[in-house]
């Protein structure tokens, strides 16, 4: 328990670190079209026409705008939602591949494998500023390592399952899909 307090505190200092965070760069070039031309045109024309940004990555495209469109203090909450659900997207990888071999590992245990994987990630990033930081950098990133934690934990559990049908490979396909985008 003490282990995972400790590992908990440097993950709250990037997320407390997150709070603090503008907008730059790219992000003010994905608002500038949002507002000019609205959502779904500027989804068209960003992928159509030469933009200021790179607007040949529809799912960055998208989420950009997604996110331009709530208040922009949501811009300092996304840090951290990215770091919990990661962990918690870690979580259930660890305790689906502990399963499939047949290794017993306690929720704490996997709490902290997670929390080690998403620290020492950030700890290492070359430019944590911009992978984390920057809501343009993070989307194209770090979100996708997020979803795609998820993804390979779906795909674990349904194969441990002894399942899936068509709408399962169906949605393994659109988020994979989706996260090749960013």
């Amino acid at each position: 328990n003490l282990i995972a307090l400790i590992l908990a505190e440097p993950l709250g200092a990037f997320t407390l670190m997150g709070s603090f965070m503008r907008l730059s760069g790219d992000d003010y070039c994905y608002g500038a079209i949002v507002v000019e031309k609205g959502f779904w045109n500027a989804q068209v024309s960003s992928y159509m026409n030469a933009m200021p940004y790179n607007g040949n990555r529809y799912s960055l495209t998208f989420f950009s705008d997604v996110v331009q469109l709530f208040d922009p203090r949501v811009n300092g909450i996304l840090q951290g939602l990215v770091i919990v659900l990661w962990v918690i997207g870690l979580i259930w990888l660890f305790r689906e591949i502990t399963r499939i071999v047949k290794l017993p590992l306690h929720f704490l245990d996997s709490f902290i494998f997670a929390e080690l994987t998403v620290f020492f990630t950030f700890y290492l990033t070359p430019d944590v500023i911009q992978s984390l930081y920057w809501r343009t950098g993070m989307i194209a990133y770090t979100a996708h390592l997020v979803v795609n934690t998820f993804l390979l934990a779906y795909i674990l559990y349904r194969w441990r399952e002894v399942g899936g049908g068509f709408w399962e490979l169906l949605l393994v396909f659109s988020v994979a899909f989706i996260t090749g985008s960013f």
